[in-house]
């Protein structure tokens, strides 16, 4: 049963997310995929601020912290919900509904968090996908990936603002900017050129490995490494590839 449980627990983490987020960016539906991402990095500040509400304290054998809601359940069910909700697809929503109630066993199996974390994280975690959805809907955001990923890093900074500063923070600010610079520089015309899909891929891939790779050398006195790794992924996600693609051609 272990092992099972932290094989699921597997679909909480990065190693999972950014492959599965890839997959489907490139290779499905970009914008979907990209609100995605982004109700995702917001999603990890959000958890974090209502955690701040509640205060309530973790189990004394996993150190300090807050438990209530579950901060892995909330952003599991954020990412994996919200696709199940876009793409429409009833084999895919029942294999996320099953990983989801696979998620909040093991999170309680493991004694990370009890039933009502769990239970209290997928609630949080549907109002947040419904005003999400419609905040799409009824503005420009959902047609804009620049203006969505702005949007969500000033509204991630405020709620920072109001609670205990953590390291963990640097993380989806980063991303956010990242992918918002990203998508300005893509807009511009000397990089609006379209390239074969294998092509940008594989550029895309190349370019991870090798920040992944350098990341060990961010490190600086200026700036958070975390935040610049990030950021670096986050750009060159949206931007690398035409990136390497112009300089080549000039």
């Amino acid at each position: 049963m272990d092992n099972i449980c932290n094989f699921l627990l597997l679909f909480t983490k990065e190693a999972i997310l950014i492959p599965i987020f890839l997959l489907g960016y490139f290779f499905y539906n970009r914008k979907i995929f990209f609100q995605a991402i982004v109700l995702l990095l917001l999603g990890l500040i959000v958890a974090a601020f209502i955690k701040q509400l509640f205060k309530v304290p973790l189990m004394p054998h996993l150190g300090e912290g807050w438990s209530f809601p579950s901060g892995h359940m909330f952003t599991t069910c954020t990412f994996w919900g919200f696709l199940a909700l876009e793409l429409r697809n009833r084999f895919f929503s029942v294999f996320v509904s099953i990983l989801l109630v696979g998620i909040g066993f093991s999170l309680i199996h493991g004694h990370y968090h009890v039933l009502i974390d769990v239970l209290a994280a997928a609630v949080f975690s549907f109002i947040y996908i419904i005003l999400y959805r419609l905040l799409l809907r009824s503005t420009r955001l959902g047609q804009n990936n620049a203006l969505l990923s702005f949007c969500a890093f000033l509204f991630a900074g405020l709620l920072i603002y109001s609670m205990p500063f953590k390291p963990i923070f640097y993380l989806p600010m980063g991303a956010l900017l990242g992918l918002t610079v990203g998508c300005l520089v893509s807009q511009l015309p000397y990089f609006n050129k379209q390239i074969p899909l294998l092509t940008e891929v594989l550029l895309c891939l190349g370019g991870l490995i090798l920040i992944y790779c350098l990341a060990p050398f961010l490190t600086n006195p200026m700036i958070s490494h975390v935040f610049l790794l990030y950021f670096l992924i986050g750009f060159w996600i949206t931007v690398g590839s035409k990136f390497i693609i112009t300089l080549i051609k000039r």
